[in-house]
């Protein structure tokens, strides 16, 4: 998303950063090749590089050694280690477009003469930002445009302007800044923790009260998502239910809100996300009861995906236990909900990429594999008269490819990882947080010694590891590129 604010020139800048941070030494013939610039302007933009980071740091990043090789100065392996992540917010924060965005995603609504004294430009500037933010929008399928009331408001389907707003602050804002100005990052884990147990990684906590945050200024503003009319997907919903009614209407919602039916749609949308972002938060009695309901439901799509799991276990010889297989359903229901409901699971993640949000994961062999077994499936078992949901071509790849997430957190093989950072400690800090969020403690375990482990992470070239381990060196966390390359290596491993 963050991508989508950025100028071409600044994207480049932050290409040659992080060739720099990838591979520490770099000739200026191999830096502007990767960058694919002419030699004058990758010298110009190393230049520009250091006179923008002095703004931050008061130093130069980029220095020439005696050999004429480009690396990054010292001081940053030591007492910067995100330098990346602040020179993409410095240069996020140079973009109007971006600015108005901030503005309107922490307060939902502005005036003309309000974004041009904020921003500082005139009425025609003014209309040229709206319409490069209009321009970033419709990736997302909403708009910014004038209301009734003379405000200039995000329109479009609540639950999409909602999930951009979460998704925005996720990519774009810096970890430690907060832009809802009508309430306080403490307030909403303070109300949190009376109707939940908050994780205790910080990524995770600030997950979970983003998510809640937004429905709380959406619902305070009057914004609210689509009363459920489907008795079918509100009996759904309803079955995946965290929070209560009561819970969430006393600590969360608007305290003059006495519509039921707006309480209940709000409750049980906000209990379903909750549930995905709290991953392994959950417990998983909890998890293995909703799985077995589902199990046990003689309902026609869900006997269809109660016979997936042992077919596909029978088919990969992972040999699922029962515990297993209501783990499985559970995950399946998730992601049939989420394919009901029209969303992809990067949908409401971190990791969204709206250019080409359907393709979940790599394109791999081993997804190849596991996917054209799930299409197999459901053509074969698939009859016009009990399944409508599955005849939809859409619906069913969807679905399978959501549900190759199911695969990873039902397999016992465990992967057993070391974190070796000697400088980027913030990339250390998400890797972990990640890991324990998005896979089973059963697959994967961070361990203390790198004698234990099968896989070696580090920002490190130069690490040193035994022939029957693997490594992989991170430098960024938010680089998509390492992120689906680590990604790659833990799904084969755990699938293989």
């Amino acid at each position: 998303m963050d991508t989508l604010f950025l100028s071409t020139n600044k994207l480049k800048k932050l290409q040659m950063v992080q060739q720099l941070l990838v591979n520490k030494y770099i000739g200026i013939y191999s830096l502007s090749e990767e960058v694919q610039l002419s030699l004058p302007l990758t010298k110009r933009y190393i230049s520009e590089i250091n006179t923008d980071v002095q703004c931050i740091t008061n130093c130069e990043l980029i220095v020439k050694n005696k050999d004429n090789v480009y690396t990054l100065q010292s001081i940053f392996n030591q007492e910067h280690q995100n330098i990346y992540t602040d020179l993409q917010l410095l240069y996020l924060n140079d973009s109007l477009s971006f600015q108005l965005c901030k503005i309107v995603c922490g307060s939902t609504k502005i005036k003309l003469s309000e974004i041009c004294t904020l921003l500082s430009v005139s009425r025609a500037h003014a209309f040229r930002i709206i319409k490069e933010l209009n321009a970033i929008l419709q990736h997302f399928n909403i708009k910014f445009e004038l209301n009734k009331s003379g405000h200039y408001v995000f329109a479009g389907e609540e639950i999409s302007i909602r999930i951009f707003i979460f998704n925005f602050v996720n990519q774009c804002i810096a970890f430690d800044e907060w832009i809802f100005s009508a309430t306080s990052q403490l307030e909403i884990q303070a109300k949190l923790l009376t109707i939940l147990k908050l994780p205790y990684q910080e990524y995770s906590k600030r997950q979970i009260t983003l998510l809640a945050t937004v429905f709380q200024t959406r619902i305070k503003t009057r914004n609210y998502l689509p009363r459920l009319t489907d008795k079918y997907t509100l009996s759904l919903l309803e079955k995946f239910q965290y929070f209560s009614k009561i819970a969430v209407h006393d600590y969360l919602l608007n305290q003059n809100l006495i519509d039921e039916n707006i309480i209940q749609t709000e409750t049980l949308y906000l209990s379903f996300f909750a549930r995905i972002l709290l991953a392994d938060s959950l417990q998983k009695d909890n998890i293995l009861l909703i799985g077995e309901k589902f199990l046990n439901d003689t309902c026609p799509d869900y006997e269809l995906l109660s016979n997936l799991g042992p077919s596909w276990s029978q088919k990969s010889i992972l040999n699922f236990s029962y515990q297993q297989n209501c783990i499985f359903m559970y995950y399946c229901i998730i992601l049939y909900t989420l394919t009901l409901l029209d969303m992809t699971l990067l949908d409401i993640w971190f990791l969204d990429l709206p250019e080409n949000k359907k393709n979940v994961y790599l394109d791999t062999e081993l997804q190849t594999r596991t996917l054209s077994f799930f299409k197999s499936f459901i053509q074969k078992n698939v009859t016009t008269d009990k399944y409508s949901f599955w005849l939809s071509s859409t619906s069913r790849i969807n679905f399978c490819s959501l549900l190759y997430l199911a695969t990873i957190q039902n397999y016992s093989k465990q992967f057993t990882i070391y974190l070796y950072f000697t400088k980027s400690f913030n990339t250390k800090k998400y890797i972990r947080s990640f890991l324990k969020n998005n896979f089973n403690a059963s697959l994967i375990k961070i361990v203390d010694s790198p004698n234990e482990a099968s896989l070696i992470i580090t920002d490190r070239f130069d690490y040193p590891k035994s022939n029957n381990q693997k490594s992989i060196v991170i430098s960024d966390f938010f680089n998509k590129t390492q992120l689906n390359m680590l990604l790659q290596i833990i799904n084969e491993y755990i699938l293989d």
